[in-house]
This record gives structure tokens, sequence and C-alpha cells, in this order.
């Protein structure tokens, strides 16, 4: 990790050398339950045998570590983790020269790697003190090479490195701007500028081999620069100096040396745009007496008494008026600059909690950690990839979306908690979207509608967020946990032809597994049934103790045809397993919140049960279909989300940013919370290509009643399910 440790310095502290690892490396996202622990490509080959290991097996970290770190790439790349585990047992990662390099240097330490890593542990460094001071020796060897080819000499040629918008064949421009923007913290500005078509020296009087580094980093991000040899006629050289540091302007970076990676430290100088030339003005450049005039002033013209000439101020005037005003309004910066000066200054609109000139703050409340860390995570994703694509439009009205995301740990008091900061009238927000789960959701929502704060698209079917007649502040996207609880016992008993006294519910042991449970209820008692007739039991949220109710139902096992499941992935996944060692074979379901792709992973990583035959009712279509809506879902994913899985959590996010935006864009530039809620409650059939068309209305705030299905299949991966749907009374 990177610690500040005073101001702005920093430094590296490697915390754990068996997890680190880059964000976006899909086959390293999760250490294995069961099998070795350890990140595969990290951990030493003894650790994968299962023998015995000590200290040696850190220096071997220590190397791949080293080989990431000079690479930005993982010393060893597969599909999974068997295949890349089964590499580091037979052979060593890739020479470094096969990288393309951001310092061509660190090729010296090829050799330091490859000892540091030796697949036999006896060919390792001994100790961390032997491999560092072989680390030191190359270090030092290239600090004497930089010293014999010094690359700011006199009497040697320069360069300077040029960039005109071009791309190298096959070059995607929006991934290249993105990569060049990431790669160098280039603003916005600075990266039109570069792509303007124009040609811009992005540096002078540099070294062959530094600008040679530009054009590679810049390749590597799909963009064609070139080096240009300097004019000597054009050069200006420097005097030498005992001390090069004395003569350093305020605030000018040191040159890169031969072995220092170009940074951005070193290509944007402090306070300047390397994109700008800045010529001192004529008058400046021009000493003259104070009592004589600048020989670049030009005298006044002499004033002219005719009339004629007079005639015609009054239409250029006007004309140039015209101009200026149509120039503002076809900026639509300086549109919404001006037209918020005038409208705040007038009366006509209020500042909002939450809006700025450019921005619109949401709230998000959700469980990054704990047992439903996933559900939070796929949801925020979700929204993400729907707001990037409409801030890389230009925002709402001229406004970007920014969603603040605080993690409640699927806590009731600390979503409390995050709540004082969503108010807060400075750093607040404009209105919550996206909150995960039921008991938080019933903790925040006394706030909500004591403070008058709009709360949208929650996870959540329970039914205290959908009153009737509905609070005003509050609007759901999906279909109520009474609707998918009536559409699994439907499917049980019309469908698979179930005793409707045969069927147990496990639930959660609070307000979500309550109102499951009630949905439960309400549905058999279609069929003759009391919920009281129906085999119950609990376990506590956050938790996996589970051992309690897999023994309570051990009894009814023989007569026992189906369970419906309301709880989060990890107890659900441990309960059906539990209950198919205890002999368990009919039918288990579960509703959407338990967190799908989730559950099918955590039973493709089991060697006992692969969760074929689960159901899930889901509020959302299948992620791979080929709708309208969700294939627009899919690209956004794939452009701003490469390595994330489609899911059916991250859709529905998808969805909620969806039609909040679309409320957003409705109300205009200028609006408050009533007037955002009053466009919701005109929205009506809102076609999103997901399925039935969406509406709101006064009376009802829940935009979709509809109910998908979708079962695990036997290589732990979902398939479509048809859940027949009936109303619930």
């Amino acid at each position: 990790m990177v610690a500040t440790l005073s101001g702005n310095d920093t430094t590296v502290k490697v915390v754990d050398f068996g997890i680190s690892k880059p964000m976006h490396e899909e086959n390293l996202k999760h250490t294995q339950l069961g099998t070795v622990m350890g990140t595969p490509g990290y951990l030493a080959p003894e650790q994968i045998r299962g023998t015995n290991i000590n200290h040696l097996a850190d220096i071997y970290g220590i190397g791949a570590i080293l080989h990431f770190m000079i690479t930005g790439e993982a010393p060893y790349r597969g599909a999974r983790c068997e295949i890349i585990m089964n590499k580091q047992m037979k052979e060593l990662p890739p020479a470094l020269a096969s990288y393309t390099l951001q310092d061509p240097a660190c090729e010296i330490l090829q050799p330091v790697v490859y000892k540091a890593m030796a697949i036999e542990r006896e060919q390792r460094y001994g100790s961390t003190a032997e491999l560092w001071r072989e680390f030191s020796i190359c270090a030092r060897q290239t600090a004497q090479l930089s010293q014999q080819t010094p690359s700011t000499a006199a009497d040697d040629s320069l360069y300077q490195f040029v960039f005109r918008g071009e791309l190298l064949a096959g070059g995607d421009p929006h991934t290249s701007k993105q990569q060049l923007q990431k790669a160098f913290k280039f603003s916005d500005q600075q990266l039109k500028t570069l792509f303007s078509g124009k040609r811009v020296v992005l540096r002078k009087n540099i070294s062959q081999q530094d600008a040679k580094r530009f054009q590679q980093l810049f390749n590597r991000c799909g963009a064609r620069g070139e080096v240009e040899a300097m004019d000597d006629r054009t050069r200006i050289v420097a005097p030498a100096i005992a001390n090069p540091a004395e003569n350093k302007a305020p605030g000018s970076l040191p040159e890169p040396g031969v072995a220092q990676p170009i940074s951005i430290a070193a290509f944007v100088e402090a306070g300047n745009s390397p994109f700008v030339s800045r010529e001192p003005s004529l008058a400046a450049s021009s000493p003259h007496s104070p009592g004589q005039p600048s020989p670049f002033t030009q005298p006044a013209p002499a004033t002219s008494s005719s009339g004629h000439s007079r005639r015609f101020w009054p239409g250029i005037t006007a004309a140039l008026i015209f101009l200026c005003a149509l120039t503002i309004y076809l900026v639509p910066g300086w549109r919404y600059t001006v037209s918020d000066h005038l409208m705040y200054a007038t009366g006509l609109a209020q500042p909002q909690r939450g809006i700025s000139h450019d921005q619109i703050k949401l709230g998000m409340s959700a469980a990054f950690s704990g047992s439903a860390r996933e559900l939070g995570r796929a949801m925020r994703i979700g929204m993400l990839a729907y707001f990037k694509g409409i801030n890389e439009q230009g925002g709402i009205h001229g406004r970007k979306i920014d969603l603040h995301a605080l993690d409640d740990g699927y806590e009731p008091a600390q979503a409390q908690a995050n709540m004082e900061d969503f108010l807060d009238q400075d750093k607040g927000v404009f209105a919550l979207i996206g909150n995960v789960g039921t008991p938080t959701s019933k903790a925040i929502l006394p706030h909500v509608l004591d403070n008058k704060v709009l709360l949208f698209g929650a996870f959540s079917g329970a039914q205290l967020l959908r009153n009737d007649p509905p609070d005003r502040y509050v609007f759901n996207y999906r279909a109520s946990y009474a609707e998918e609880t009536a559409a699994l016992v439907h499917y049980f008993v019309k469908i698979l032809e179930m005793n409707p006294s045969n069927i147990a519910v496990f639930y959660q042991n609070d307000s979500y597994g309550r109102d499951g449970l009630s949905g439960v209820s309400n549905a058999i008692a279609q069929y003759g049934v009391d919920i009281h007739d129906l085999p119950t039991a609990t376990y506590p949220r956050n938790t996996t103790r589970v051992m309690d109710a897999v023994a309570l139902f051990r009894p009814l096992l023989p007569s026992l045809e189906g369970v419906i499941v309301i709880g989060t992935y990890p107890a659900s996944a441990r309960f059906t397993k539990l209950m198919a060692i205890n002999g368990y074979r009919g039918r288990i379901a579960n509703v959407s919140f338990v967190g799908s792709e989730a559950l099918a992973e955590t039973f493709r990583e089991s060697e006992s049960n692969s969760g074929e035959g689960i159901i899930v009712s889901q509020v959302v279509p299948m992620y791979d279909a080929y709708a309208t809506g969700v294939l627009e879902y899919r690209s956004a994913m794939q452009q701003y989300y490469p390595s994330e899985p489609a899911g059916f959590v991250s859709l529905e996010g998808y969805v909620v940013a969806r039609l909040f935006c679309l409320a957003l864009q409705k109300s205009g530039r200028y609006f408050d919370v009533e007037e955002v809620i009053d466009r919701l409650e005109a929205m009506q059939d809102i076609d999103l290509g997901i399925g039935q068309p969406l509406s709101f209305s006064a009376s009802d705030h829940q935009a979709s009643h509809q109910v998908w299905g979708a079962v695990i299949n036997n290589e732990g991966h979902f398939e479509s399910l048809d859940l027949e749907k009936i109303q619930v009374q």
C-alpha cells in the first residue's frame, strides 16, 4: 500500500506478499477456500506441493512482486488457478526483455528476479539481506552507466517528443484517451488539446533515450508520438555548474536519468501546462525609459467628427452583443455559468444540498463488507456503469453524477451513522440511490421521511418501502418479496406439483427474513395452508450459523419436497450443502436478495456440491439475454468494467441509475426534491428494453412488478427458468 508520511511525502509498504495483486485480474480475485492458501502466481512452488515452507517462500514472493513492479503484469497468466500453478511448477516467468518496460534499464534486474523465483528453493537467495545486496549492485551499475552517458551534455544531440493526435493501427480513440489520462494524469482540457489534430510538443531538450521512453509509453496506450532531433541552431546550451540543483528555478523538476522511470512529475511541470508555449509579451520584453514611448505602442487614431461614421456604431455594438450572447448560449459551460448567476441572484432557483455548478452528488449506503458485501459491490458497479456513460456525454444539463458510497456492513446502526454524512448541509447528498438491505433501509427510513430525502431504487423488496398509499419520498424499481415468494410458491405447487404442506421456509431472523416469510404466508394461504403449519427455521444476520435449522429439518427430510430460502449467499450455500449431506433431495429456491452470482460462484468452488437445480427468483431478465436494454447494459460494463462479469445485481443497478437519470433530465437544470418527485410520478410506460414498460404514479411508487426465474445448471451457471406469476391477493 502507499502510506502518507507528512504533507505530500509517501512511502510504499508491502503488507502481505501472498495477496498483493492488481485489482483487475479476474484469475486472482479470490483466494480459493478449502485448497492451497495463497495467491496463484505469487505463492511459492513448495506451497503448491503442500510441503513444509520456510522464509524462502517469502523470498519467492518478493521476486514475484518485483516482477510485477517492473512489468506491470503478473508473473504468470492463465484462465484458471490450476493452469497458473502448473506453470509455476514447471517454468520461470517470461523474461523482462519480452515486455514493453516503462524503464528498459530495469532489465538489469533479470538475474535478481530469476534467482528469487527459482523453482527449487535451495537455488534462491538465502535471506532478504543477500537479495538486497545483489539488488543494490545492479542499481549502482545502472547509476554508473547514467553518469558515463549524461543525457544533457552540451555536445550531445538533443531531441523533442511530438504528438499529432494519431493512433496506432487498430487503436480505439476512447480507450487510448482513457489510458493516457490515467498514465499521465492529464486534465480533460489537456487531453482535448492533445487530440486537437495540431502538432503538440510535449518535451524539448531531452536525450534521445528519454524521448524514446515517451514514445514507448504513448505506444502502450495505443497512441503514436514522434521523436524529433532538435535543430542545433535553436538549442540553448546552459553553462556547466558545479551543483545543477542550485540553478533550478522554483517549481522546476529533475531531468529524467537513465534509470529513472518517466512519471507525471517529469512530464507536466508544476503549475504550467506542457501544451502552451508562454512567450513574453513584446511590451514586457522591450525595455524603455519611463518617459519615452514604447516602440511597440501605436499612436492613438485621430478622432473623427464625421456623423457618417457615428451612424454605424449602434449597429456594430448590437451585432457584437448578439455575437457574445450567441457564443455564450452555444458553449454549455458559459451558458450555465451565466444562467446560474441570474437564477440564484434573482431567487428563481434555490441552492440544493449535494448540487453544485457542475455536479450532482448522490449517496449510497450498502454492504461492502460482511455477508452481503458482493451485493453492495455489484449494485454500485452497475450504477456507475451508467453514470460514467452519462458523464462522458457532459452529464445532465451540464452537471456530472458523483456517487458517494459508504459501507454499512449490512448493520442498521452503521447505516444510521452514514445518514449523518448524507444529510450534512455542506458535504451531503441530493438523494439516496441503490441502498442495499431491508434492516438497513428500515433503520434510515425515519431520517429519510423526516428530512424529505429522496430514497430511490433500494435493493430490497420489503413491504415497509411499499406502503399503501406510498411514502412520497420512497421509490422502488424492483418487484416486492411478496411477489417473488408468490412466484416461487406457485412454481412449486402448480408446476412441480408439490404438496403445499411439504414446503419449508428457512429465513434470516430480521426484518428482511420476516418480510419474506410474510410473502410466503400470503401465497401459501391461497392453497388453503396456514404458514404456522409449515416447518420454519431461522439464522442470525451476518452469520452462517445454520446447524440448528438443519437439525430441525432433519426428521422431516423424507416428506419435505421444497424449501424457500430468504437469506444471503453465505448462509444459503452452507445450508444447501448441509441439507444435501443429510440426504435431502428436494428443491431449494431463493429470493433475488441472496446474491445470485456469489451463490453460484460459491457452489462452483465447492468440490462436493455444484448447486445444480438451485432456483433463484429475479427482478431483472437474464443478464446474457439479447434484449435491447440488456445489450446496452453489457456494452457499458464491457466499456467501463471489462474485468467484471455481467450479473443480475449489477444489471439491476444499471436499470435503477437509468430510471433516476431520466427523471433528472426531465427536471431541467434547476430543481429540488419535490420537482424530481413530481417528474417521477408523471413517468408512464417507460420502455427500457428489459420487458414490460415501467411506470410510476402518485399512488404507485414501484416501477416493476415482474418476476423472472433462474436455475443453476450442472456446470454451476445460471439458465433461464419460466416462473409463471400469480396475482398476490
